[in-house]
């Protein structure tokens, strides 16, 4: 059903939805059931076992948006009417904050792309969301870092090997610190 935004004062149109997105959710994980009820009922599709959008950053055929939800993730905050915001905000690609197991008392937070939208090319922070991440990813996860060049998988990447065996990834973690390029300037 069409939606029509008009402006009380001019009556002038200020925004029309001819449809509403088709919004497609991936998961590594193997049952639709799996995944958190707010975010299947956000979601008009639910891709099991499918990870590529960390690949190659492109949203499934047919769908307006996609949001990515790993083995062992847990919802922190959030919620279907805040995803249906962010769905409709602009920009291409938005990133979550994603708790990491550490210490008992301590968690490393990073960024993590979740949320991808059609439209402009602009990366953003989408702050209505936290997640708690698992510490144990699965091989479809693992192999999409490994393949990935960007900085927050490379992160990712090193802080999750770190986990399984502590001192290993010191010389990555070094490298990325010292490596400029790594970090985006905007």
């Amino acid at each position: 059903m069409p939606l029509y935004v008009v402006k009380p004062d001019s009556l002038n149109l200020e925004r029309s939805y001819e449809r509403s997105r088709m919004v497609s959710l991936l998961t590594d994980l193997s049952s639709s059931n799996d995944v958190p009820r707010v975010l299947r009922e956000v979601s008009d599709r639910v891709q099991t076992g499918n990870v590529s959008i960390l690949r190659d950053n492109k949203l499934p055929q047919g769908a307006d948006a996609a949001f990515l939800w790993l083995a062992g993730d847990r919802l922190v905050e959030g919620s279907s009417i805040s995803l249906r915001r962010a769905i409709t905000n602009p920009g291409s690609r938005s990133f979550v904050a994603v708790h990491l197991p550490c210490l008992a008392e301590i968690d490393l937070i990073g960024l993590q792309p979740r949320l991808w939208k059609r439209g402009t090319n602009v990366d953003s922070a989408e702050l209505g969301f936290r997640i708690s991440g698992s510490s144990t990813p699965s091989p479809e996860l693992e192999g999409s870092l490994q393949e990935s060049s960007e900085s927050w998988a490379r992160l990712y990447s090193a802080l999750l090997g770190e986990q399984k065996e502590p001192g290993s990834a010191l010389e990555r973690l070094s490298q990325l610190w010292r490596d400029r390029t790594a970090i985006p300037e905007h």
